[in-house]
């Protein structure tokens, strides 16, 4: 056997951090991965680990354990010859500095646990490390989604939904949220049928369909998840016109959003009378949920860009970038419960897809348990699509529930707006 290590995988008290470095040399140069280093000759696995952790943190471990030692084959393309001693230990979350190995970091349970996350050295290995010193120490397992919602430390997520039939304020909060929150991201699942609005203190007045309102926020990253459904010229049309406020900033969009084409529109025309805005964002969401022939994705779109979209849009997993980021994130809805296509009031005058919380997570790719606290919005007075269009179709958007529909000038009299 000519390879001896030891990896420390050491934790901090309450065992939901781990000490990670990013590693400045090969191998896994730029992954991150547990200290560690050779035994040297004499050294027992746990000596070696507390001597290479006081050398690589400074860190004097308390009580080291021996997990496992793996014995790697010849041949292993990775490891051949190879003895792998897995020590764990949990100490005081301390400030590590850098040094050549790398830079050190206490790394969120959930950064590790997640099996997609291509920045963590290895096959998985860390991941699997976990779940067996958390097996074996009996500590309530983050994987284990019956026990994970009180494990979970880092709830970073805030939700902003609509609890009527859309026109409720959302974009007003959502601005005022991003405006005095530090979200570091911000994604929707929105299609172009639906406006959002924020007026800031200069009264500058914002109107998106696609990009999140919380761009006037310079330090949040923009995201398109996979429930979007977008019209690329209204995309396009909002990165031109609110420039000056996204400023660098790219607008990362999920491989898997739906594109809506001319020909979406033009069905749409033909076939709804329940109430729509006609944008095509039913025909297209059913063309993606049926895989019909010519659907089109943003994957493949946005390979051709406009010259000066280049280097605005990027096409990217989101999922993972909303799982790796740690700190706060707003979820920004559109549209209203009252509109769910499966719990909204009057099927068949719905939108076409869930309007919940649930939805806008699930489209997210993130768990529910990561979500600290909802906004759902309000008016004195719902408000529904009228059924005279603007462009000339009458359509019937249903009752309200039997509601009694009241004019502009009624409401007014009210004093509520």
């Amino acid at each position: 056997m000519n390879k001896n290590y030891v990896v420390i995988m050491l934790f901090n008290k309450n065992y939901n951090k781990v000490l990670l470095v990013k590693r400045s040399k090969n191998p896994y140069k730029g992954c991150w991965n547990g200290i560690g280093g050779k035994i040297e000759s004499g050294e027992t696995p746990v000596e070696a680990a507390r001597r290479e952790c006081k050398e690589e943190t400074g860190i004097s471990m308390n009580k080291p354990k021996l997990l496992v030692t793996y014995v790697y084959p010849e041949d292993n393309i990775l490891n051949s010859n190879t003895k792998l001693n897995v020590i764990y230990d949990c100490v005081d979350e301390v400030y590590v500095t850098d040094n050549s190995e790398g830079h050190y970091e206490w790394k969120n349970i959930d950064f590790v646990m997640n099996s997609y996350n291509k920045e963590i050295a290895g096959l998985s290995n860390l991941n699997q490390f976990i779940k067996e010193i958390f097996d074996l120490e009996n500590i309530k397992k983050f994987y284990d989604c019956v026990n994970n919602k009180d494990f979970i430390s880092n709830k970073n997520i805030t939700v902003v939904i609509d609890g009527q039939a859309g026109s409720c304020g959302k974009g007003k909060i959502c601005g005022y949220l991003a405006k005095h929150t530090n979200f570091s991201m911000a994604t929707n699942n929105w299609s172009s049928n639906a406006g959002h609005t924020y007026v800031d203190d200069n009264g500058k007045k914002i109107i998106v369909s696609h990009l999140p309102m919380a761009m006037v926020n310079s330090n949040c990253k923009l995201v398109l998840n996979a429930g979007c459904v977008i019209t690329p010229e209204i995309l396009f049309d909002e990165i031109r016109k609110y420039s000056d406020l996204i400023g660098n900033r790219k607008i990362y969009i999920n491989p898997r959003a739906m594109i809506i084409q001319n020909r979406h529109r033009e069905e749409e025309k033909k076939i709804i009378k329940s109430g729509s805005t006609f944008k095509g964002c039913g025909v297209a969401q059913a063309e993606k949920i049926i895989r019909k022939p010519g659907t089109i994705l943003a994957k493949d779109y946005f390979k051709t860009l406009p010259n000066d979209m280049k280097n605005k849009i990027e096409i990217v997993d989101t999922a993972i970038m909303i799982n790796n980021c740690t700190e706060d994130i707003l979820i920004e809805g559109s549209q209203g419960q009252d509109l769910d296509i499966n719990y909204g009031l009057d099927y068949p005058n719905v939108t076409s897809r869930m309007c919940s919380t649930s939805q806008l997570i699930a489209d997210a790719g993130c768990s529910p348990f990561k979500v600290k606290e909802i906004y759902m919005i309000i008016r004195p007075y719902p408000i529904r699509i009228s059924n005279k269009t603007n462009i000339g179709i009458d359509i019937y958007s249903g009752d309200y529930a039997g509601s009694k529909e009241i004019s502009w000038e009624e409401d007014k009299k009210k004093k509520w707006l």
